[in-house]
């Protein structure tokens, strides 16, 4: 229902959030595609689904053979998405079947083998394939919004809503440009 309300204009502070997501996403892509044709990174690296374990992490974190190049480009995108705006909580790039192949600067310490700190703040490599973040990362429409709790250090958990931006690479689907806020 919320993201009919959204497609419908009758909210115009997360269409405002749709516009702004949109235009980041064009630029991640842009950067992606610019990579690919300076040869830093091949368009097959973009879609190796083969998740390596990353040991010790617990949750259970996986890394492939975009995790460094995300972790250098991807990650300093996802941390200006965030500081740019006050309503803005957070922001990954997840591929279609979930995956996180980096993180906020927040959110991708190493794990510590503390299973509450690193539910938190360990969520790099994190596969998270929740209904949503599969219906979006299937989804053929220009956006897709939904909202959604998420854990909280400071309570049981939050409520935020998403606004889900298709990520295409070489021109094909990788998944989606996630960002969360609170209006």
């Amino acid at each position: 229902m919320f993201d009919t309300l959204v497609h419908a204009g009758l909210s115009r502070s997360d269409s405002e959030l749709v516009i702004f997501a949109t235009g980041e996403a064009h630029k991640a892509m842009e950067l992606a595609d610019n990579a690919i044709a300076q040869n830093k990174i091949a368009t097959a690296d973009f879609f190796d689904r083969h998740y390596q374990p990353i040991h010790g992490s617990n949750p259970e974190c996986f890394t492939t053979a975009l995790t460094p190049w995300a972790d250098a480009n991807w990650q300093p995108v996802l941390d200006a998405i965030v500081a740019s705006d006050s309503r803005i909580g957070s922001a990954v790039f997840v591929d279609e079947n979930g995956h996180l192949p980096t993180h906020m600067s927040l959110y991708a310490k190493p794990p510590s083998g503390d299973v509450a700190h690193d539910t938190l703040y360990s969520r790099k490599g994190r596969i998270f394939a929740t209904p949503i973040n599969l219906k979006a990362g299937q989804s053929r429409a220009e956006y897709m919004t939904s909202v959604y709790r998420r854990d909280d250090e400071n309570a049981d958990y939050i409520v935020w809503r998403s606004v889900y931006i298709p990520i295409n690479i070489g021109g094909r689907r990788w998944g989606n440009l996630q960002i969360s806020y609170q209006l």
